[in-house]
């Protein structure tokens, strides 16, 4: 189970860097995420699925709050596909920091949660000496990077190659006001993961007979081998953040700035308006010189899904064909079929 896991991870990590379509990617991850998730259960022990438990909790708020903000990008611009998108960093930056939330705990980066809960799957991988399980998952989570940082900056930050793209608004409240809210949450299971381990994982690992992790307090995430506290972190990596945005104001106006977007020189000629710029739109495509990686992009499953569906259909048809257009007749079967299969039911529940 644990191998089924991390080779789920993986495989859906490099089909998720190759995708062109936003919500494609995001459905890719998430498959990637239960990966996670499953090798964790396939450790079987009270760390392990205490891991599971909260990483469950932590992609399930981020995963609302990246198709929630995508959702918003998607009505305001009618586009799904990175190369179409850019520069919307001006125009939605809600959104953007709605994205930049999501994608540094679906990385698993200091100071959020997704942090916490890939720390617990990962020591426990280690109390298991599950080591070849841990170098496999830590290259599905390293290689997660590339495309956690295609969806802030195709987007938000590459060359708007659209006029929906150039002319975008910010996204309606409606889509506002959750997005701030989930990111509100995960601030705060950053700021207090010992929280979320009281509160949410150790009920459910009490109810299963298993030994709760505990936590000193709200703050704090401990582990046989070793915690943190994540006030502490929080503190470190905002004081960080305000620094360094305080030198880039500071220092924003001795910077030149590009008279345009095309003022610059790519293979020795000057862009024009005609020229594709946006790097995110080929993004991916050189790992395919790696024949793993190359033999993953190259199969898909959509073979094995389009049988299904025509079994379905076919099955479907066969039922039409049976069904006479008379309700009546139809409810009353059902009623008597319920009937006499509740009523053998008891005959045996009493012999």
């Amino acid at each position: 189970l644990g191998w089924i896991g991390v080779i789920t991870s993986i495989v859906a990590t490099f089909k998720a860097i190759a995708q062109e379509d936003m919500k494609r990617l995001l459905a890719y991850s998430s498959i990637a995420q239960v990966g996670y998730i499953t090798t964790a259960i396939g450790v079987g022990s009270s760390l392990a699925i205490g891991g599971a438990l909260f990483h469950a909790l932590v992609h399930t708020l981020i995963k609302l709050l990246l198709f929630t903000t995508i959702a918003g990008i998607v009505l305001r611009t009618g586009l799904r596909s990175f190369k179409d998108l850019g520069r919307l960093i001006y125009r939605m930056p809600v959104s953007f920091f709605g994205v930049l939330i999501g994608i540094i705990g679906l990385a698993g980066m200091p100071p959020l949660p997704g942090f916490a809960s890939k720390y617990l799957i990962f020591v426990s991988l280690i109390d298991a000496r599950w080591m070849l399980l841990l170098a496999a998952m830590i290259l599905s989570s390293t290689a997660a990077f590339l495309y956690c940082y295609r969806l802030i900056y195709a987007p938000f930050l590459g060359h708007a190659n659209s006029p929906q793209a150039r002319t975008a608004t910010e996204a309606p409240w409606q889509y506002l006001v959750p997005e701030v809210v989930l990111m509100g949450l995960l601030v705060a299971l950053g700021l207090f993961p010992g929280l979320g381990v009281r509160l949410f994982v150790d009920p459910v690992l009490t109810a299963l007979g298993l030994a709760p992790l505990g936590s000193p307090s709200w703050g704090e995430l401990t582990t046989p081998y070793g915690g943190y506290d994540g006030v502490v972190v929080m503190a470190v990596f905002g004081g960080a953040f305000v620094v360094v945005t305080s030198l880039f104001f500071l220092l924003r106006g001795r910077m030149r700035q590009a008279a345009s977007p095309y003022d610059l020189s790519y293979a020795g000629e000057v862009p024009d308006e005609t020229t594709p710029l946006h790097y995110g739109a080929g993004m991916g495509r050189e790992l395919r010189r790696i024949p793993l990686v190359a033999w993953i992009l190259g199969h898909s499953t959509q073979g094995l899904y389009a049988g299904l569906v025509r079994q379905t259909q076919a099955a479907a048809g066969l039922l039409a064909g049976l069904y006479s257009g008379r309700p009546q007749v139809w409810i009353l079967l059902a009623v008597l079929i319920f009937a006499a299969a509740l009523t053998v039911q008891l005959l045996a529940g009493g012999i």
